[in-house]
């Protein structure tokens, strides 16, 4: 039997409600109920305009297809790959895996709180918005970056080759497995 456990402050209606199976420790992914009509309408509204001011050459109208669908599906992937965008709008929050590599992004937007695989190969990023905490997987080759952001903690694997990169964060995180940052400026 599944648990409905009342928001800190009820007037607060962007929280996430949380289901807790009585008995059982709690579920290790709760789920991201619908936001409000209202905030899925501005959202929409969002991409729409994103749409709207496509340059020649994008598929902007397939990205904005895809990512209605993920935000109506709650799903925990969205692949925007060679789709040649040159920026990219609000992300679903849902979003756990996101793929945006061979484009012609040159900066990212702020990343959903809930991401733990983000693909930005074969971009034109210089530099990288603060990652979220629940990262695991950084793949980021072939860009122009001179620099990283503060590593989440609990990042294990980073791929950075072929980049401008001078220097690696002070701070490595120790559940870093798996590291690449060849060919660059080190």
């Amino acid at each position: 039997m599944l648990k409905k456990l009342q928001p800190a402050h009820s007037s607060d209606r962007s929280l996430m409600i949380k289901y807790r199976v009585q008995g059982i420790a709690e579920m290790e992914n709760s789920q991201r109920l619908p936001s409000s009509s209202s905030d899925k309408e501005a959202l929409y509204a969002e991409w729409e305009q994103w749409k709207r001011n496509e340059p020649p050459g994008e598929k902007r109208a397939e990205a904005v297809s895809r990512m209605r669908e993920c935000y109506e599906k709650n799903a925990k992937n969205l692949d925007l790959s060679s789709m040649a965008l040159s920026q990219l709008p609000t992300l679903p929050d849902c979003v756990e895996e996101l793929v945006v590599n061979d484009n012609q992004l040159t900066e990212l937007p702020a990343l959903p709180s809930s991401l733990k695989k983000l693909s930005v190969n074969d971009n034109q990023l210089t530099q990288l918005p603060a990652l979220p905490s629940s990262l695991e997987g950084l793949f980021a080759n072939d860009n122009q970056l001179t620099q990283l952001p503060t590593l989440p903690n609990f990042l294990k694997m980073l791929f950075a080759t072929d980049n401008q990169l001078a220097a690696l964060p002070d701070i490595l995180p120790n559940s870093l497995k798996s590291l690449d940052v060849s060919n660059n400026r080190l």
